[in-house]
C-alpha cells in the first residue's frame, strides 16, 4: 500500500519493556519522531520457542524475536521491535517468573561473564508500497564483581517490577547495579 509522507515522521514500537521505550522515545523525539507504542504481533515465548528450534540460539535469537513481534501488519509508518538475550556462565537467562528464580540468576552471573545479546528490527515502508526490513544483533560482553547477597536482596526488593521484566533480572540502568559491573575488565561490543 502507498506510504502516506506525512507518516514517515512516525514510529510504530513494538516492546512492552519500559526501560526501552523511554530509551527510544528520547532518541526517536531527538530525530523528530513520534512514538507509538504497539503491542507484539505475537506473544514473545510463542516465537521465542519457536526461535530455539530454528536457529543457532542465542546468536541470532533476537535478531529473529524482535521481527517477530513486527509480524506482518504493516502500520503505515516506520516500526521498531527490540528483543534481549542474556547468557551467563553458558546458561541463557530469560525473564524471571518470580523474585527467587530472580535471585538464582543474578546469583549464577555474579562473578562471571555476561554477554547480553540485543536484536533490532526497523522496518521502513518505501513510497513505492515495498517493505524495506532492516536488522542488527548486538552483543554486550561484560564481566561483573561477585555480587554480596545484602545487594541482590536490596534490589529485589526495592525493584521488584524491573527485576521481572527484563532477561537475566538484572538492569543495569540503575545507578547501584551499575556498580555490579567490574571496571577492571573491559567492556566489549560486537
Amino acid at each position: 500500500r502507498r506510504i502516506e509522507p506525512s507518516r514517515l515522521k512516525e514510529l510504530a514500537v513494538a516492546t512492552q519493556s519500559k526501560s526501552k521505550r523511554t530509551v527510544v522515545k528520547r532518541i526517536a523525539h531527538t530525530l523528530g519522531f513520534t512514538t507509538t507504542f504497539v503491542p507484539a504481533a505475537e506473544d514473545e515465548s510463542i516465537i521465542q520457542d519457536q526461535m530455539r528450534k530454528l536457529i543457532d540460539f542465542p546468536k541470532r535469537h533476537s535478531l529473529d524475536v524482535a521481527q517477530g513481534k513486527l509480524g506482518y501488519a504493516e502500520p503505515g509508518c516506520p516500526a521498531l521491535a527490540l528483543d534481549t538475550v542474556v547468557e551467563a556462565g553458558g546458561v541463557i537467562l530469560s525473564k524471571p517468573v518470580d523474585s527467587v528464580q530472580a535471585r538464582e540468576m543474578i546469583r549464577s552471573a555474579s562473578g562471571g561473564e555476561v554477554i547480553v545479546h540485543v536484536g533490532m528490527m526497523l522496518n521502513l515502508p518505501t513510497g513505492k508500497g515495498r517493505l524495506l526490513e532492516l536488522g542488527t544483533e548486538i552483543s554486550i560482553t561484560m564481566s561483573l564483581r561477585p555480587i554480596p547477597a545484602e545487594e541482590i536482596e536490596y534490589y529485589l526488593t526495592t525493584e521488584p517490577n524491573r527485576v521481572l521484566a527484563i532477561a537475566g533480572a538484572i538492569d543495569y540502568t540503575i545507578p547501584f547495579v551499575g556498580a555490579w559491573i567490574d571496571d577492571q575488565k573491559p567492556i566489549t561490543v560486537s
